[in-house]
């Protein structure tokens, strides 16, 4: 099977955030590059890039201005160049989707860019999720040969950067450049299998199936890599339920620190590092089957009552982007032909959006709408101040996706204040002047 392998950089941590570059590289079963999808991407009126994001990505803002590079792609076009690309791929064959933590940011933010600009981002079921991140963490969990890597300030790190430094594949910093990120993640991946004999492409990260036939109930190990010298460490988790696409646990440790303990397990395309629970592994067994025994009393009872088709009837309370699976097929059907198809004018395009009853496909149309808008029409910088206030303005856009602990997109107040915070690294001071530069100008900041 051969592969894709892919990255970007974007200008947040939360799928409300925009694609500002990104790279998808194919490779053949011996890891020879053979092409290649690649671009940068202006970035729209609605999004201002937080100074974390930038320090991390090393990107500087004013680059990514449409008034200064014209010829740079809008995110929808650059979420059609993508498309098209591994759709004319996956036509008549199967392809493994590679990336380095790609389960938990990577494919949930291509698939929110792809939902939002009318894009069905399945490809008829030919793309094979990988990750290299947790191949990494059963190593460093199971292999005693796998280096213990370690980040620039000696701390120990799984990170891109630390780890192919440690495989000599990495010379300084990473540059956090897609294209020269995913050059390193196909690396990585030759290393994996030519020294680890781990072959990404056909090892699975979820690893709890042989518990699947065991009762509600049933206790396993979770692996996880020790911060201290022992480089294994094991996490109690609970079954609930499964089924053919997913899979309930009860994390246990914090079940008794009173948190939020519910784990999904996606069987694929996600990743369940585990072993089976032996006592002789957990020399806390006693207090460890004490918790599971109350945790599965509550989750028993009628009021409590805990299995997969609850936890997927919760309501889902947050943005749109945020949570893009709530779009139903029919809406981003509508949502595709609104923005796709070219014999339709305006008129006609509200149109098949008014046909649906659903809030959140309006919300993603009027969205789109104000991304690719001009600042001299008629209510544009109206609308784009509403849309400030409720994203920037504040406790108001909902990013968790149950409210029970809920937590909202970084406030106006809060952006201002970190960039005039003291920088450790004096180039940095360069991202942060153009930061602040594009703050004082930014339309959406201006509510």
């Amino acid at each position: 099977m051969r592969s894709i392998y892919f990255d970007f950089e974007t200008s947040d941590r939360y799928c409300i955030g925009q694609l500002l570059n990104y790279c998808f590289i194919v490779v053949d079963e011996n890891f020879v590059l053979q092409e290649e999808c690649a671009g940068t991407v202006a970035l729209t009126p609605l999004q201002v890039p937080s100074l974390g994001a930038l320090l991390a990505n090393r990107i500087r803002i004013l680059d990514h201005c449409v008034e200064k590079i014209p010829a740079m792609r809008s995110e929808r076009e650059a979420a059609l160049h993508i498309y098209s690309f591994i759709m004319r791929l996956t036509k008549q064959e199967k392809f493994a989707l590679i990336g380095f933590n790609s389960f938990k940011f990577d494919v949930p933010f291509l698939r929110t860019v792809l939902i939002r600009n009318g894009l069905n981002p399945y490809f008829n079921s030919n793309l094979v999720y990988r990750d290299l991140y947790p191949a990494v963490q059963y190593l460093a969990c199971t292999n005693e040969s796998f280096p213990r890597t370690t980040n620039q300030k000696g701390e120990f790190s799984l990170s891109l950067e630390a780890v192919t430094r440690h495989l000599n594949l990495l010379e300084g910093a990473q540059s956090h450049e897609s294209r020269a990120d995913v050059v390193l993640e196909i690396d990585l991946a030759r290393v994996l299998s030519q020294k680890f004999s781990l072959n990404i492409v056909s090892w699975d990260a979820y690893m709890a199936g042989f518990a699947h036939s065991l009762p509600r109930g049933t206790l396993v190990h979770q692996l996880k890599p020790g911060r201290e010298e022992n480089k294994l460490r094991l996490k109690p988790l609970m079954l609930l339920d499964c089924d053919k696409r997913n899979s309930l646990w009860v994390d246990l440790e914090r079940y008794s620190e009173k948190k939020p303990a519910l784990t999904l397990g996606k069987i694929k395309g996600g990743q369940l590092l585990v072993a089976p629970y032996t006592k002789i592994a957990d020399s806390k067994h006693a207090e460890t089957e004490n918790t599971r025994d109350l945790a599965l009393t509550e989750y028993n009872q009628e009021n409590s009552y805990m299995n997969l088709q609850r936890y997927f009837l919760r309501k889902s309370e947050c943005d749109i982007e945020q949570d893009i699976y709530r779009l139903e097929f029919e809406d981003l059907d509508r949502l595709h032909a609104a923005l796709h198809d070219r014999g339709l004018d305006s008129v006609n395009q509200d149109r098949i959006i008014r046909k649906s009853d659903s809030k959140d496909l309006k919300v993603l149309w009027a969205r789109a709408k104000l991304a690719t808008s001009q600042p001299d029409n008629p209510g544009y910088t109206q609308l784009l101040q509403m849309y400030g206030k409720y994203r920037y303005g504040g406790g108001q856009l909902l990013l968790s996706r149950y409210n029970h602990n809920p937590s909202f997109a970084t406030s106006r107040s809060e952006l201002l204040a970190d960039v005039l915070k003291p920088l450790e690294n004096p180039e940095d001071e360069e991202i942060r002047n153009q930061l602040s530069q594009f703050y004082r100008t930014s339309a959406v900041l201006s509510f």
